[in-house]
């Protein structure tokens, strides 16, 4: 056999070896160390024209560029890959670089140069029968750019094989899921045909494709988180913020600050019983010393505030007793549980609370100091505030500052939109008060009830 021969054999040996590691389900750096190898021996007995080996060193790079973690390494390996699949095309234009360079362009998201290549690689390509509608249909998506595709789904034009009809089926439903903009169902259908592709040893690789859906998909997510965080900025209500809180970390679990504002909302309502449970959700994530000792913090006031919820059900059963030398010392103790709890979380909740300790044991005056406290700050939750004040007014018989506070609770929570008027408000406010009196005390304030609503709606008395 003449050198010329041997040389055609080895290089056909060699491009066989390095093919074998290059595609290896499981390859590894190592295995494409190696193939990199060989492919420069192959250097040394090729022709010069020959284009398969930048071809192959071009789809080397592409796998590594897979492979590797490093962002900068990646970055590298598409760059050598792209020279690879140029360096082939200056001898030789084939189908098989101008899907690489496709394939190259996918990876790095330059949409317009995907697009260009495609294009080239469909008008070259004899052999591989594929449709690439719903690739243009994605890379229009990514470009934000919009064509009158036909409403149809393509699939395989050679699939009616019957090995190939469950690729084909999910191939389908991927693009049907597109179209309808259900960009998560697209992805997992395009895994699916990926997945049976390998099993079936067919020679199509999904993974540029499923990359550029996954883009989509991170950008959609990205928008719509987007929009959720500004409402929870624009939100007052914390029962309505935890559902966003929610919401965002479905998207995006490893959100470190949104947990954080999670807790702080449950916290604004008094619930301390959820921050063991969001503490034990943040346990496989990575948190910085700062987060770490953030979480410790929270712990430890969700631990008080059991520890103070238990001593308030004693102190408030203490009260309830009825024994009078006790109720005083255990009111003392109430008040001492509410201030502490009021520094050391800085919850409106306890502003209201004391205010309710003073008014359950007659000292209306301290009651609506506290309750004026709370109102001056702007918290939520003031319908219930109000009329408390209203009532503690009423029983210091001071009913001009009642009906001030009533019909500043009127502007203030907006009752129009709730279908009241201003008569009917002070009547349910009256209605309330009442309802708390025994018989004898009631006949007592019947005058003060026709004072309040005479003085403000004349015709009434």
């Amino acid at each position: 056999m003449t050198k010329i021969g041997q040389s055609i054999i080895m290089l056909e040996e060699h491009l066989y070896r390095a093919k074998k590691l290059i595609i290896k389900k499981d390859c590894t750096l190592d295995d494409l160390a190696q193939a990199a190898e060989i492919l420069n021996k192959c250097r040394s007995l090729a022709d010069a024209k020959e284009n398969r080996i930048d071809i192959w060193f071009g789809k080397l790079e592409l796998k590594r560029s897979k492979i590797t973690r490093d962002e900068l390494n990646k970055q590298v390996s598409l760059s050598n890959a792209k020279n690879s699949f140029l360096l082939s095309l200056s001898k030789t234009p084939t189908p098989s670089a101008f899907h690489g360079l496709y394939k190259v362009s996918m990876a790095e998201h330059d949409w317009q140069g995907a697009v260009t290549y495609l294009e080239k690689f469909e008008s070259s390509d004899r052999k591989h029968r594929f449709n690439y509608t719903l690739v243009h249909r994605i890379l229009d998506a990514c470009m934000g750019v919009e064509n009158d595709y036909p409403k149809v789904v393509s699939g395989y034009i050679f699939s009616n094989k019957a090995n190939h009809k469950h690729l084909l089926n999910n191939y389908r439903l991927a693009e049907e899921a597109f179209i309808q903009g259900k960009y998560n169902a697209c992805l997992k259908h395009l895994l699916i045909c990926s997945k049976l592709a390998m099993i079936k040893s067919i020679s199509i690789d999904f993974s540029s494709l499923i990359s550029s859906v996954q883009y989509l998909v991170d950008k959609k997510n990205l928008e719509t988180i987007a929009k959720i965080k500004r409402q929870i900025m624009e939100t007052k209500n914390s029962g309505e913020k935890i559902m966003l809180i929610r919401k965002v970390l479905s998207y995006n679990a490893t959100d470190v600050d949104f947990y954080f504002l999670l807790m702080d909302s449950y916290i604004e309502l008094g619930v301390y019983s959820c921050i063991p449970d969001i503490i034990d959700e943040m346990s496989n994530l990575k948190l910085s010393e700062l987060n770490q000792r953030r979480v410790e913090y929270y712990r430890f006031l969700a631990t008080e505030q059991t520890r103070f919820t238990h001593n308030m059900i004693y102190t408030v059963k203490t009260i309830n007793a009825g024994d009078e030398e006790a109720q005083s010392g255990e009111i003392a103790k109430a008040f001492n549980i509410y201030t502490s709890g009021l520094k050391s979380s800085g919850n409106s909740v306890f502003l209201s609370k004391i205010g309710d300790l003073f008014y359950q044991n007659g000292y209306y005056e301290k009651a609506a100091e506290y309750y004026l406290e709370y109102l001056k700050e702007g918290y939520e939750n003031k319908y219930k505030v109000y009329i408390n004040l209203y009532k503690t007014y009423r029983r210091l018989n001071q009913t001009d500052k009642a009906v001030s506070i009533a019909c500043e609770a009127f502007l203030s929570l907006f009752l129009v939109a709730k279908g009241y008027t201003q008569e009917t408000w002070l009547l349910e406010l009256a209605n309330s008060y009442e309802s708390e009196l025994g018989s004898q005390e009631m006949e007592e304030q019947q005058d003060k009830k026709e004072y309040v609503i005479g003085s403000y709606f004349p015709g009434n008395s």
